[in-house]
């Protein structure tokens, strides 16, 4: 089936553009379909000497039998709609988006198209780190799927040569997945981002702790993989430590930023005492745990 299928990529921004190369390198006939020819083509030639072939989005779609829509969430039920007449039957159409449905595709599934969406669980801030991320194929990302079988079944094996593991998800359960992946990495992010805010109002240098932390960070997220969130847990929540809280919101409170600080702090700190209940805290620990964690 691999053999078989033309992978049309509509869409040149960073995931689109290393999509196409990684297919490409993959030995799979790929052709960009972008509004703005000249930039796809300029991005595309810095990362591969393919000649990937770059046209409109309309020609494209009549090339493919498999089309990945890679554009902005907000433009993709409107590309859908201007491409659709130019769609083969049977054709599989599968948007990127980890928030919207397959449903938005539908505009296609009418011309007799097989429509899903895929969303790659990895973040992609630059072109160049998204080209070197699925320049490997050990990156060992999960897409996670949703939609036709017919469109699944065909789109898996695709996902697999450029070492993705697809995943099924329910499609009326997209909102609270992406939720869950904006938690997980662009709030981690924010937060980290504040801890240097803080680190850098006790008079350390911004860039020299965020390498400190790196290791930290690292040794979490292994310990996370290896021993799940609850048994990774650790700090003064975890050890019941009420005084070092109420010392750290006091000192937080004093800084530049320390209403936002305060407030995420205290949020945090009250879903691992959730956690950290579930563990060896005390009655007593809990309690004046929670007492240090009300608002004053």
């Amino acid at each position: 089936m691999l053999n078989n299928e033309t992978i049309a990529i509509i869409g040149a921004g960073k995931l689109g553009v290393a999509l196409a190369y990684a297919f490409s390198a993959a030995q799979l006939p790929v052709v960009v379909g972008s509004r703005n020819a000249q930039r796809a083509k300029t991005d595309l030639s810095e990362f591969t000497s393919n000649n990937l072939a770059v046209t409109s989005p309309n020609d494209a779609a009549k090339s493919a039998s498999v089309i990945l829509l890679t554009c902005a969430d907000q433009d993709i039920s409107l590309l859908c709609e201007q491409i659709s007449s130019h769609i083969n039957p049977g054709t599989v159409v599968t948007h990127c988006s980890g928030a919207l449905p397959s449903t938005l595709l539908n505009s296609a599934k009418h011309r007799g198209a097989h429509i899903a969406s895929t969303h790659p669980l990895n973040t992609f801030p630059t072109l160049a780190a998204a080209v070197k991320l699925l320049s490997r194929n050990d990156h060992n990302t999960t897409v996670y799927a949703e939609g036709e079988s017919s469109a699944l079944k065909r789109l898996e094996p695709l996902w697999q040569l450029i070492g993705f593991e697809q995943k099924e998800i329910a499609t009326q359960a997209k909102t609270l997945y992406h939720a869950a992946c904006a938690t997980a990495c662009n709030y981690m992010t924010a937060t980290i981002d504040l801890s240097l805010d803080i680190a850098t109002a006790a008079g350390m240098k911004r860039n020299e702790f965020a390498e400190s932390l790196a290791p930290l960070l690292q040794a979490t997220l292994n310990n996370i993989k290896e021993t799940g969130t609850l048994n990774s847990l650790s700090g003064p929540v975890a050890r019941g430590d009420a005084l070092t809280i109420k010392s750290h919101l006091e000192a937080l409170d004093s800084i530049e930023q320390g209403e936002e600080a305060v407030q995420l702090y205290r949020l945090l700190a009250r879903h691992a005492l959730k956690m950290a209940e579930q563990k060896d805290l005390t009655k007593d620990q809990i309690t004046e745990l929670n007492n240090a964690l009300k608002n004053s």
